[in-house]
């Protein structure tokens, strides 16, 4: 058995031992996790939000998950700012550039905080993966301001990159200088 998946196997158990969303452990401490991995290690993490959210969804279940990815996320604020059918005519019309700079207009923490909001509720445990696939138009430390909408859900962000357990590193490269308040697991 890889490192990685007896990493993933001791989530896996503290999942089902409802130790997560119990914040058992944690004192008055927000439940939020980072699971740092190699990215990639991208497709098997993927397989395993895929194993939790299978085996943990059902009529019952005390343990209710919810996968937000970010880049879904960010393709819904697209929409409904009616920019995402006008894309690639407006890369076409007016350049890289100007549509990076449009795209990262609309990718205001306060977008991605609404929707993620709405599609959390009702959940006791969430699960943020697509880190990777939204950068570079949101930062991990949009997730800073996350906690202070759900600050009593057991969350577990997956992060392609390492945590130092004050601050990341996307892909092992890019330093993000922001402290996170969060609990590294595994």
């Amino acid at each position: 058995m890889s490192e990685l998946d007896k990493r993933l196997q001791m989530v896996y158990e503290k999942i089902k031992s409802k130790e997560i969303i119990s914040r058992k452990g944690l004192g008055n401490e927000i439940p939020y996790y980072i699971f740092d991995y190699d990215p990639h290690d991208e497709l098997k993490i993927r397989d395993f939000v895929k194993l939790i959210m299978k085996n943990f969804s059902y009529i019952g279940s005390e343990i209710n998950p919810v996968e937000i990815d970010l880049y879904e996320v960010f393709l819904e604020i697209l929409k409904e700012k009616n920019i995402f059918d006008v894309i690639e005519e407006y890369e076409k019309n007016m350049g890289k550039d100007k549509m990076f700079r449009a795209l990262e207009s609309v990718s205001k923490p306060e977008n991605f905080i609404n929707i993620i909001t709405k599609q959390v509720e009702g959940h006791n445990l969430i699960l943020i993966t697509g880190v990777g696939k939204v950068w570079p138009f949101m930062r991990a430390h949009i997730l800073n301001n996350l906690k202070n909408h759900i600050d009593k859900t057991a969350t577990i962000l997956f992060f392609p990159g390492t945590f130092s357990g004050t601050s990341v590193k996307l892909f092992s490269i890019f330093e993000d200088k922001n402290y996170y308040r969060g609990f590294k697991i595994s």
